[in-house]
């Protein structure tokens, strides 16, 4: 699963460093395949 993306209020930060830090609110868009989405979605990451 990849991290492409944070959505930040109006913002969105295409290939965010590792260095980023998330931020209350921010929206993560993420890729990869349904099985590694599903265990993402179910620990509440």
């Amino acid at each position: 699963m990849k991290q492409i993306a944070v959505q930040r209020d109006d913002n969105v930060i295409v290939a965010p460093l590792a260095e980023e830090i998330l931020q209350k609110g921010d929206v993560l868009i993420v890729i990869g395949h349904n099985a590694d989405l599903n265990r993402f979605e179910e620990k509440g990451v």
